[in-house]
């Protein structure tokens, strides 16, 4: 009776052990068959970052681009000088990147007219604008993507602008479509964008509303909003007043 029981026993052991062994052949033919498909799917990418306005790509380094892919840009030739200048002199130099398809001469009009407005910069005295073809400071105008690399490490997010480095840079896409908190004309919002930026590079910092329902100061973010103030594109009396 013993020997019996222990050839049970003998018996169902191997056949545990031939069980096993199965389902590890069967494991490894399903491996075999499944790696190869799984590998010939196509690679998943991310989605391009998205602001408050149409879908961008986010900022990559010119490195990244390689020089094929650096942009290009057209100049526009020196304007006149603006008739009763006063003050120090700062020559500024007009691009428009090639890929904006925005045309160069309307361009060039557009920011001479704000820069030379008597309610602008200009009007303490201290300051006037003549356009130079070779000037250091460059007022552009580029497509979201090289507004991103122009202005990194600044995070525009291919939706504002920026000043960086001698470098205005205006966004293509709000030049010809505004901002969405902005509600007023496309115009008056080109005004504020073009002192906006040009009063960074004259040395002024960011600064907001301090009453509701008062003008906001045009060195106020306003792409992002008015803070329950008035909108507003003029350099105010205050903040002429600081420029030196």
């Amino acid at each position: 009776i013993i020997i019996i029981v222990s050839i049970r026993g003998t018996l169902t052991s191997i056949a545990a052990t031939l069980t096993s062994t199965a389902a590890n052949i069967v494991i490894s033919i399903a491996l075999a068959i499944t790696v190869p498909v799984l590998a010939d799917l196509p690679a998943i990418t991310a989605p391009p970052i998205t602001g408050a306005g149409p879908t961008v790509i986010g900022a990559r380094s010119y490195k990244q681009f390689g020089r094929r892919n650096r942009p290009r840009f057209r100049t526009a030739p020196n304007g006149r000088r603006p008739k009763g200048a006063k003050g120090r002199q700062i020559m500024y130099r007009i691009q428009v990147e090639k890929a904006t398809g925005y045309p160069l001469k309307e361009f060039a009009r557009e920011v001479r007219s704000i820069l030379d407005d008597k309610r602008g910069w200009q009007a303490t005295g201290k300051v006037y604008f003549q356009q130079r073809k070779r000037a250091q400071l460059r007022i552009i105008l580029a497509t979201p993507l090289t507004v991103d690399r122009l202005c990194a490490p600044l995070d525009t997010n291919g939706y504002v602008s920026c000043y960086r480095k001698n470098k205005v840079v205006l966004n293509v896409m709000r030049w010809r479509e505004g901002a969405a908190a902005w509600k007023g004309k496309l115009l008056d919002y080109r005004r504020y964008l073009i002192n906006h930026e040009v009063g960074h590079a004259l040395g002024r910092r960011h600064e907001y509303c301090n009453r509701a329902g008062g003008l906001v100061p045009v060195m106020h973010p306003q792409t992002y909003g008015f803070m329950n103030c008035k909108p507003n594109y003029w350099p105010l009396m205050s903040e002429k007043a600081g420029l030196r």
